[in-house]
């Protein structure tokens, strides 16, 4: 079960957040083909946010990830005043002991300050099952 509730109502947060001035929000992802549904909440945070309001998306995808799904993400750009950018994971974490909320996904969340080490703070959007 997802639990959207939690999702939106967070969202909403952040919209209220910055109401009143012109910002870029960077919100960073980890998915793989399982999760590529996650385009119905960007889209929602898209529908419901201010105009003077930019959300720079970054997704940590496995190598796998399918062209049909980072297709997906990229048709919003066209849509929405957001920008998506896809970091290639690669096989990092592959070999990682994983449980059954400890997912390589999980592990992608962890390297993100270093992925990212120009950006001060950013949002985590989490799908959880």
């Amino acid at each position: 079960m997802i639990r959207s509730f939690s999702t939106i109502t967070y969202l909403f947060e952040i919209k209220l957040r910055y109401k009143s001035s012109n910002i870029i929000i960077p919100i960073s992802m980890a998915l793989d083909n399982e999760y590529a549904y996650t385009t119905v909440a960007i889209t929602s945070m898209m529908e419901n946010s201010y105009a003077n309001t930019k959300y720079d998306y970054y997704i940590m995808i496995p190598s796998d990830f399918s062209i049909k799904n980072q297709r997906k993400f990229l048709n919003l750009e066209n849509i929405y005043k957001c920008s998506i950018t896809f970091i290639d994971m690669k096989e990092q974490f592959k070999t990682a002991k994983t449980v059954r909320y400890l997912t390589t996904l999980a592990y992608y969340r962890l390297a993100l300050p270093h992925l990212l080490p120009h950006i001060n703070k950013f949002y985590i959007l989490m799908v959880i099952h």
